[in-house]
């Protein structure tokens, strides 16, 4: 029998027939968590969200007045259920959206595949802003027009269009930025000191530091141009199918009731957005409870000086045991918001002044200050269990240089570890600025990996380890400058 149409199911909904909730369920119950999960930053809580927003929308859909925007309804439940689940929480959970993004290089002269293009998309827009994220995942990701978003966010269309149109502007920025830091900083030492330690994810700080750099810098911008277009990858760009790890959504039978109830506006039938909410960070709860620590220390101090003698505990004057510290209140905090503002307040890193426009922008001046989450919260991809393993990441261990016999040529021997088995690698060397590189492959063991350059000449050298793991993951450490052993030669 072939599926049924939106209307259709609308209209079973309303009738209470069994088919209506089974069909809106398995149509749109693997998107609206990705959603969910976008928002929230956490599987399990995305799972709870997806069971409410079925649970009210079988309750409410006599009350939807145009059953063909199902799709956008749904949306729009799930997103005020994000937001009451955020203030109910009162948690921060780090970044479980998407995947870690696997670092693979792109040949500018060789036809990228669909999944590259989406990964790339997808790692670039973890250098967004939560609001840019928020209005790309609904446009790109899951094709919403302009009309659903503006109900959906509760907001005017022409809002939607200026959002939309600063996001992609970032994005596209975005994508630039990430083509050039995978390709590291080998003939840019600002750019290489950027990126030490660098994970392989795209951060909004690090997305504002090196799009900064990029701008006042013609080798690195000479080099994202010969790289790829970011605005033709963008067009490129195909989302790929929804799909949800086997248990993590319940099925539609197993549902339970929902207690709350949820206003709606009357003409659409539309949910109405609650308030602008801010999910407390580790570090609000932390500067709270510090904040009431000092104010009982304070108090007890006033006390000691007033009577001679120090307060007794709480519980042996009251008898109870004193209540936890209450959540932060409402204020501009970093990360961690889900709200109508267009980004999150964060305070500048080391070195960035604050950009004009402060939280309402999106593009470069006036960006969202960057999530306290480094990975940010991953966009555009399919949700994978709520565990992800970890990004393939190079460390070097070693770097010894040794002077030959001769006193004159040497060589550097480097060990590294990756963070998965490793498959190959090679270590590559530039004995001066401008010569070809040499390679030499590496000896592998697991995750371990050792070598030596070729002996050379000269006050130092260049080099860097590229690698692939047994997945087909790759990493590449950052290029690395050696000083000769030999004296000074």
């Amino acid at each position: 029998m072939p599926p049924m149409e939106d209307r259709a199911l609308v209209a079973a909904l309303v009738a209470g027939d069994p088919r209506g909730l089974d069909g809106a369920y398995r149509r749109y119950a693997a998107r609206l968590y990705a959603y969910s999960r976008t928002l929230l930053h956490d599987g399990e809580a995305a799972a709870d969200v997806v069971q409410d927003t079925f649970v009210i929308a079988a309750r409410q859909a006599g009350q939807l007045r145009d059953a063909d925007r199902l799709a956008a309804w749904l949306y729009a439940i799930a997103r005020n259920e994000c937001r009451r689940h955020a203030r109910a929480s009162a948690r921060h959970v780090p970044l479980e959206a998407a995947g870690d993004p696997v670092a693979e290089p792109l040949d500018p002269a060789a036809a990228l595949q669909a999944h590259q293009v989406r990964e790339l998309v997808h790692a670039a827009a973890a250098g967004l802003g939560d609001g840019d994220r928020e209005v790309i995942e609904l446009a790109l990701r899951h094709g919403l027009a302009a009309g659903d978003m503006a109900d959906v966010l509760g907001m005017p269309t022409n809002h939607v269009h200026a959002r939309l149109s600063r996001a992609r502007t970032a994005l596209e920025r975005a994508i630039g930025v990430l083509l050039v830091a995978r390709a590291g900083g080998r003939d840019c030492p600002t750019l290489a000191a950027l990126l030490v330690d660098w994970d392989g994810r795209l951060n909004p700080l690090l997305r504002k530091r090196i799009g900064r750099h990029l701008d006042g810098c013609a080798t690195c911008s000479d080099r994202r141009s010969r790289l790829a277009s970011p605005a033709a990858l963008l067009a490129a760009y195909v989302a790929g199918p929804f799909a949800v790890a086997a248990g993590v959504l319940a099925e539609p039978d197993a549902l339970r009731p929902v207690g709350h109830p949820v206003p709606v506006d009357a003409q659409t039938g539309f949910p109405k957005q609650t308030a602008s909410l801010r999910v407390p960070t580790p570090r609000r709860r932390v500067l709270a409870a510090a904040l009431l620590v000092l104010l009982a220390l304070g108090a007890a101090t006033v006390f000691v000086l007033s009577t001679g003698s120090a307060p007794a505990p709480l519980a042996d004057r009251s008898g109870e045991t004193p209540p936890a510290a209450p959540p932060a209140t409402d204020s501009p905090t970093p990360g961690g918001t889900l709200s109508d503002e267009h980004g999150s307040a964060s305070p500048a890193g080391p070195g960035d002044s604050a950009q004009p426009g402060g939280a309402g922008g999106s593009g470069d001046p006036g960006d969202p200050p960057p999530s306290r989450d480094p990975g940010g919260p991953g966009i555009l991809g399919t949700p994978p269990p709520s565990r992800e393993p970890a990004p393939f990441v190079l460390r070097v261990t070693r770097a010894d240089p040794t002077c030959g016999a001769d006193g004159a040529t040497w060589t550097v021997t480097v060990s590294a570890t990756g963070t998965r088995p490793i498959r190959s690698a090679t270590l590559v060397v530039r004995a001066a600025p401008g010569a070809a590189p040499q390679r030499v492959t590496l000896r592998v063991d697991g995750s371990t990996l050792s070598g030596s350059t070729p002996p050379g000449r000269g006050p130092s050298a260049e080099w860097w380890i590229e690698a692939t793991a047994t997945d087909a993951a790759t990493a590449t450490t950052p290029a690395r400058s050696t000083p000769t052993p030999c004296g000074r030669r």
